[in-house]
């Protein structure tokens, strides 16, 4: 089950809800994978369960006005300047402040998990590529999209990056020298800092 705990500003439990969405015949999970205090005292959560994410729209206790189901494997969510949401994972969802969907993007060739919205109304995000035949995460992309979902840079299956790759360093980072690999669209001076 996924729970949603209000408390004070001592850590006081004040409420505690339960959110279920797995179906009664699987053994499934429900997880929170994000929440949103808005403005007017409610929350926006992010849910997952099975296969598919679930936005759950609460008042100031807790209490479900609204859910939505997308099936997506959704990893963080973002409310846009006009009020709707958009869901970054697998796929990219665009949605209106009542949670119906706007517009979608399925094929990101990789997972994303942030997005954030820029000055012009469109989006960056980042993540990164996945094999899945040999379980191995590469390159860290990031792209740009207009307001209304069209890709406008670095689109991450494109060969030849339009702003940058960063790829998986190896051997271990620990050992006295480490291959950082990374991709540019055009030759230019790079400085890479280790923290």
């Amino acid at each position: 089950d996924l729970f949603l705990i209000g408390t004070d500003e001592d850590g006081n439990e004040l409420w505690k809800k339960t959110y279920n969405k797995t179906y009664a015949t699987r053994d499934g999970v429900d997880e929170g994978r994000d929440i949103i205090e808005l403005d007017n005292d409610g929350f926006m959560v992010l849910g997952f369960s099975d296969a598919y994410n679930w936005l759950i729209r609460t008042d100031a206790a807790g209490d479900t006005l609204w859910t939505k189901s997308f099936f997506l494997n959704g990893r963080s969510f973002k409310k846009t300047i006009d009020g709707g949401y958009i869901i970054t994972g697998d796929w990219l969802v665009r949605t209106d402040s009542a949670g119906d969907t706007l517009w979608t993007i399925k094929e990101l060739g990789g997972i994303s998990n942030s997005v954030e919205q820029t000055s012009d109304g469109g989006f960056v995000i980042s993540g990164y590529r996945t094999d899945f035949d040999t379980d191995t995460f590469e390159n860290l992309w990031l792209f740009k999209l207009g307001p209304e979902g069209a890709v406008t840079s670095n689109r991450p299956d494109i060969e030849k990056p339009l702003i940058a790759n960063l790829g998986q360093n190896y051997p271990n980072p620990f050992n006295p020298v480490t291959v950082i690999p990374y991709e540019l669209s055009e030759s230019a001076h790079v400085k890479i800092v280790v923290f």
